[in-house]
């Protein structure tokens, strides 16, 4: 009887300190998670405010006045002083750049070319962003699987044949290759205009035009500005850091399957490189639309220059800031999650 009373008497501070021990343990990680959350954000901030600073003092630096350029040499002082006040020329320095700011926050942007500024920038964006994930999803389908096989097999000269080979291209200019593309569409080059292409070619659906057009420059822009590269070289030296260790040589000696575990080793570097060049794609993403006229955020950036609309240039310049801020904000938290040493 005493024994066993004993054994409870013992029993109920031990788990007591379990409870208390889990509740520290969570309280530790919650705070951890707040102050990761607040890093990232001051880090987003002082990024955010120093990028679009840098780009609206380049704007401000422009001689001429941006109020006369729209209208012409032959307008009046009163309706150049308007269209002035209108786009906060007048202001000074930071104020001008906080009003712009809350502008293109509040999609207040006025009218250019007989269209709503915020609505062409909500297409383009969607444009671009759907360019630019479909070039991901190329560099993933072509990048992992070179990388993989030259990671498992170095000494194939198959696969280092092909590896060479993507280098290569790779190094051709983007706007070279853009060019180069034309020759193999089936129907004339030089011609987007989906209306036109249709009645040119009706043995084409104007879908097959589309998805014709569209894997056409998401091609190009994925091997032109070197991502498949950077991708391959990546996998390639992971998979061979992760096939040399003692962990996956017991697994191949006990038969199991190597590939689970790759695969979630792999996810980082995947994941850190893609993140790495999401401002290279932004940017090729620019030279792509204006060589095929595409109606993305990089077609538009260069009508907003050639109209010397300049309002309209930073909020492309704000849009395109904050879409990289957002990418690199999941992707940090989805390394954490994934890999235990990014915790420590």
């Amino acid at each position: 009887m005493s024994s066993s009373s004993s054994a409870i008497e013992l029993a109920k501070p031990h788990g007591g300190t379990d409870g208390k021990g889990a509740a520290r343990s969570l309280g530790r990680r919650i705070l951890w998670l707040l102050l990761q959350i607040g890093r990232i954000a001051v880090e987003n901030l002082v990024v955010f405010i120093t990028t679009t600073l840098i780009v609206f003092a380049l704007i401000r630096s422009i001689p001429g006045d941006e109020a006369l350029w729209s209208l012409g040499p032959g307008a009046a002082a009163p309706e150049v002083e308007s269209v002035g006040h209108t786009r906060r020329t007048d202001q000074s320095f930071l104020r001008q750049y906080s009003s712009w700011v809350y502008a293109t926050l509040t999609l207040n942007l006025g009218i250019s070319s007989g269209f709503p500024n915020a609505e062409r920038i909500k297409f383009g964006t969607w444009v671009t962003c759907s360019l630019t994930l479909g070039a991901i999803l190329v560099v993933v389908l072509i990048g992992v699987p070179i990388g993989l096989a030259s990671g498992l097999y170095p000494e194939s000269w198959l696969w280092n044949q092909v590896s060479f080979l993507v280098y290569l291209v790779s190094m051709v200019p983007i706007f070279l290759l853009a060019y180069a593309s034309f020759f193999f569409w089936p129907f004339p080059p030089v011609l987007t205009d989906i209306d036109i292409l249709v009645r040119l070619n009706p043995q084409y659906s104007e879908t097959y035009l589309y998805v014709a057009i569209f894997s056409t420059m998401a091609i190009v822009l994925a091997v032109g500005d070197g991502t498949i590269t950077e991708l391959v070289r990546a996998v390639r030296e992971e998979v061979g850091r992760i096939a040399d260790s003692e962990f996956i040589r017991a697994v191949r000696a006990n038969g199991g399957a190597v590939w689970k575990h790759l695969a979630r080793n792999l996810l980082v570097p995947i994941l850190t490189v893609l993140n790495l060049r999401i401002l290279y794609l932004l940017g090729g993403a620019v030279v792509v639309e204006s060589v095929f006229e595409y109606p993305g955020l990089g077609q538009l950036t260069v009508e907003a220059v050639k109209d010397r609309e300049y309002g309209l240039v930073f909020a492309i310049t704000v849009v395109s800031v904050l879409l990289v801020l957002l990418v690199t904000v999941i992707n940090k938290f989805l390394i954490l999650f994934l890999d235990p040493r990014a915790r420590d």
